[in-house]
């Protein structure tokens, strides 16, 4: 039988309290069960001493060796079940405890500060001693070399097999390109190189132990190299995801690499432009995570940015050398204002087509590269990107935030400085969607835009102007006659250039023009179109040229005989280093060693790139390295004030009368420059607008619009230097409404009988009133029955379709007798 006494189940489980209660049985001895008692609590208290001692000595062994980690589980009540209670510990994270390591020192932690994880790069040590700089390239220019490297020589060179290289035309204008774009800065160079050589997967040249210790000139040319390769599809495809994540997430993805000993760059983006970092480590101080980075602008330093995870937020103090200057702070906010590229990503060489057609199959990937060439040496620029819409998608690169959501790939350059263009991978869908229209955005007045685009199988175009213009790449599926590149908008003169199998046409055209290439299996052709559409200048593009031959048509129209002219000339071949293509080095007796300094162009106040500035916040902690510190007079940080630029965006609305506002079909127009149209364009969407009018299912229908009110989502803010106005109007339409008439008899002699409509479209709660009429005469016969005063009520709400019917007089029936 069961025990329903609690205390008998207690002593059931419990010997020692079974006490049996019999006058017999010895009674207890008290003094002994209390020295028990005091030996036990001895020896519990004894365990927990060398409980505690143990982790404490392995702490001050583990002085001068990587961190030791500590499991730290979270405060809360003890679980009752031990299981559950040591699974919890399980999942609680693993952490390195910042006190007694020599890493507190080095990266300056505070002591609430915890290391979550740290790859022991240090940049006195593992950074370059040099700062990173900008200026037009000279010896260490992206040159066949390179592009041979980076692309391989198939896709680069005409006749792959010959040891020289003449290079196909869309590599030359790629080239050329990639040129432009790294004089603002080589900082993605810098951060990835540095970190190979951090991670041993390049060798330091002339046996450096330490990269502190490489000169400039016997890198200078891997650094253009790896500040290249972010214009690979691999590496703009792997930074992507990053570019999709939440400041928290993208941290915490960082942890868990820099944990598995996977090395990164971190691109900070703003307003005015990209820069890249190299992330030394990671530490959680309460509600934020701290990224500890060597920043190529500013050598020897460590220096952090701090992410606020509780507002997804960033700050980066980047604008001073030491603490007694004010700082100025880079801030970011949510997806798409910071990433992260994997070094496992730049591996190459690159599949990139460069316009080679023949025997090539035609792809479904559009690459489009957006740069611009600065007006004249040490000229600073305003941000430069693109508008890129396929099909009903639009994204402005400029726009880091919606540029992450983009269904392709678009990154914009990392230089350090102000923003430098823009690569874009574009896959091309059946049907309209599939059109891809690309448009540079930016101040003209900083220099040439240049847009180069192609598809392997397809003829590649490049097109230069001071003014902007739009490239239209149409895939033969959506109805065209063949796949076809346009070029639209031409409002000041341009250069174009187009090529396919070794063949190059540049042309030389002034505002007014049109320019079309289209190509069908293989052959290509070409028209310039006048303002009215008319073409004044058409011609083929020869398929072949001589076997491993590049040749250059120039066409350019001579006013005095008004015709055009063309000249040809043949590309000269240029010799490959491949000690350098297949080592990513010079080193070869027979490689081209750089042997003149590097021309370099640094910001007297910094000693390095400028950063672009999007706040000003508070003075930001300079943390100090081993290194012995250094002063460094700082001039003053000079701001400069863009022009302002008016834009006037509206939109107009129609629906039909008794329809409800959700079905109003807007259009959005603007007004004003094409930088400020531009981002009003990508930014004055559907899920974006907020838009109200003051008219109600009964509004009727007139000329005059109903007016109403617009805003912009919080998700959006435009640039401080657009001033933006507004405005709303709505039509309402009149709905269709079709009325019959039906039809009636009556005999001769008869009054006529009530004449009905039946209706169809009519909105609930009106009412179809007034009197029908019919063409007179009462002998025997049909007579038209018409819309006489019945719709005069329901005007002007109506687009009313009357159908006439009929009223038939039949012979009165007589009896004869």
């Amino acid at each position: 039988m069961e025990a329903n006494n609690p205390m008998d189940a207690l002593r059931s489980a419990r010997h020692d309290l079974n006490v049996v209660h019999d006058s017999s049985a010895k009674i207890p001895n008290f003094d002994s069960l209390s020295r028990r008692r005091v030996n036990r609590r001895m020896l519990v208290g004894a365990a927990l001493a060398l409980g505690l001692l143990i982790p404490t000595a392995s702490s001050l062994l583990s002085f001068n060796k990587p961190a030791t980690q500590l499991a730290i589980a979270e405060k809360g009540k003890v679980k009752k079940k031990p299981a559950k209670k040591k699974k919890a510990a399980k999942k609680a994270p693993i952490v390195v405890v910042s006190s007694n390591n020599a890493a507190t020192a080095e990266l300056g932690l505070s002591p609430t500060e915890v290391i979550r994880a740290d790859q022991g790069f240090r940049s006195a040590r593992d950074g370059f001693s040099f700062p990173n700089f900008g200026g037009a390239p000279t010896t260490d220019a992206i040159d066949t070399t390179i592009m041979v490297a980076l692309f391989g020589k198939s896709n680069v060179c005409a006749n792959p097999n010959e040891a020289d290289c003449v290079e196909l035309p869309g590599a030359t204008d790629v080239k050329n390109q990639l040129n432009d774009a790294i004089a603002a800065g080589r900082c993605e160079g810098f951060a990835t190189l540095s970190q190979r050589f951090f991670d041993g997967i390049d060798q330091r040249p002339n046996g450096a132990s330490e990269t502190g210790a490489v000169a400039q000139l016997d890198v200078a040319k891997q650094i253009s190299y790896w500040w290249a390769t972010q214009v690979a599809p691999s590496v703009a495809s792997a930074a992507k995801p990053y570019r999709a994540m939440a400041p928290s997430a993208l941290v915490s993805s960082l942890v868990t690499g820099l944990q598995q000993k996977s090395g990164f760059t971190v691109g900070l983006y703003s307003p005015e432009g990209g820069h890249s970092v190299s992330p030394v480590a990671v530490t959680k101080d309460g509600s934020k995570s701290i990224i500890y980075v060597y920043d190529n602008n500013y050598p020897k330093e460590i220096r952090k940015i701090v992410v606020d995870e509780s507002t997804e937020t960033w700050t980066y103090g980047g604008g001073t050398l030491n603490s007694g200057s004010a700082a100025d702070t880079w801030t970011g906010t949510g997806a798409g204002s910071m990433d992260l590229t994997p070094m496992s990503s730049r591996k190459g060489p690159f599949n990139v087509s460069f316009g080679a057609t023949k025997g090539a199959t035609k792809g479904s990937v559009y690459r489009v590269l957006v740069t611009q060439k600065p007006k004249k040496k040490g000229a600073k620029t305003t941000p430069v990107g693109a508008v890129i819409k396929v099909g009903d998608k639009s994204v402005n690169s400029l726009d880091f935030v919606s540029a992450a959501k983009a269904p392709f790939n678009a990154r914009s350059f990392m230089a350090g400085t102000k923003g430098v263009g823009v690569i874009a991978y574009i896959p091309v869908k059946s049907g309209p969607a599939g059109d891809v229209r690309v448009q540079p955005v930016g101040n003209a007045a900083s220099g040439e835009f240049a847009v180069s685009m192609d598809r392997p199988g397809l003829p590649s175009l490049y097109a230069s102007s001071q003014s902007t213009f739009t490239v239209v790449g149409q895939d033969a599926s959506s109805g065209a006659a063949a796949d076809s590149i346009t070029i639209e908008g031409i409002t000041s003169p341009i250069e174009i250039k187009t090529s396919a199998n070794g063949v190059a046409h540049k042309f030389e055209l002034n505002k007014g023009f049109e320019y079309k290439i289209e190509a069908t299996n293989g052959a290509s052709s070409f028209e310039v179109l006048d303002l009215s559409g008319k073409v004044v200048y058409e011609g083929e593009i020869p398929v072949s040229v001589p076997k491993g031959a590049v040749l250059n048509i120039d066409h350019s129209f001579d006013n005095s005989s008004s015709s055009w002219k063309t000249t040809q000339e043949f590309v000269e071949p240029t010799p490959v280093d491949n000690y350098f293509v297949k080592n990513l080095t010079s080193g070869s007796p027979n490689s081209m060693l750089i042997s003149s300094p590097v021309t370099t162009t640094t910001t007297p106040s910094s000693g390095g790139i400028e950063l672009p500035l999007r706040a000003i916040a508070s003075p930001t902690t300079t943390t100090t390295t081993t290194e012995a510190p250094t002063t460094t007079t700082v001039a003053p940080t000079t701001t400069t004030t863009l022009a302002p630029v008016p834009v006037a965006a509206s939109v107009t609305g129609t629906r039909f009368y008794g329809d409800d506002n959700s079905k109003i079909n807007w259009k959005f127009s603007c007004a004003g420059s094409t930088e400020g149209c531009a981002w009003a364009q990508t930014n004055f969407e559907a899920d974006n607008m907020e838009v109200s009018v003051d008219a109600n299912l009964t509004s009727s229908a007139s000329d005059t619009p109903y007016s109403g009110t617009m805003s912009l989502s919080d998700r959006v803010s435009p640039p401080s230097n657009i001033n933006l106005s507004t405005s709303v109007s709505l039509t309402v339409v009149p709905r269709s409404l079709t009325v019959t008439a039906e039809n009636k008899t009556k005999v001769y002699g008869d009054d006529d009988p009530l004449l009905t409509a039946t209706t169809i479209g009519l909105v609930d709660g009106d009412k179809l009133e007034g009197d029908l009429s019919r063409d007179p005469g009462e002998d025997v016969g049909s007579f038209n029955i018409t819309q006489g005063t019945v719709t005069d009520a329901l005007n002007p709400n109506y687009k009313i379709t009357f159908t006439a019917g009929t009223l038939t007089t039949t012979a009165r029936p007589v009896t004869v007798t």
